[in-house]
This record gives C-alpha cells, structure tokens and sequence, in this order.
C-alpha cells in the first residue's frame, strides 16, 4: 500500500521544485517590502499630517511651522516654505 504514495522525483524535478520556491520566495519578499513601505509611508504622512493639524490649532505662524518642519528634518526648505504657506492659510481659513 505504501508503494502507491512513494513517488520518487527525478533530478530535474527536484531542481525545478527548488527553482520554483526561490523564485516565489524572492517574489514574495518583494511584495512584503513594496506593501511595508507603502504602509510606513502612509503611517508618517499620518503623523505629520496629526502635527501640522496640532501647530494650526495651536495657533502657529507660517513662520513656526516652517522652523518645526525643518528642524524635524521632513523635508527640504523650498517645500517647508510652501508648507508652511498652506499652514498658514489653513490658520486664516480656520479662524475666519
């Protein structure tokens, strides 16, 4: 009876079997890390997003905020000007 489940694979079988598991491995692995960053990304976009919501509220400059950002090193001065521009308007919009 045992005889009717022992199977014995060739040599290329084997390697074929191998080949097919690296590859699917290296696949998934990648898939993982492209789905982690995506993931992480959108966490900090999050974060920064809670932090410019918190300097509005309370009631920072374009100024403050533009210093925050770049002392937090998220980004370059260019776009922590334009942030901070935004931030700025936001407040106006806010409190008008």
């Amino acid at each position: 009876m045992w005889d009717l489940f022992h199977h014995p694979l060739r040599e290329e079988e084997y390697f074929f079997i191998l080949g097919f598991l690296i590859i699917g491995g290296w696949i998934g692995l990648q898939y993982l890390r492209t789905t982690l960053a995506h993931f992480r990304e959108g966490r900090e976009q999050d974060a920064v997003t809670a932090l410019k919501i918190e300097m509005i509220q309370r009631g920072m400059s374009p100024a403050e905020i533009e210093r925050v950002l770049l002392a937090k090193g998220e980004s370059s001065p260019s776009l922590a000007k334009q942030l901070g521009r935004a931030a700025g308007d936001m407040a106006r919009k806010v409190v008008n």
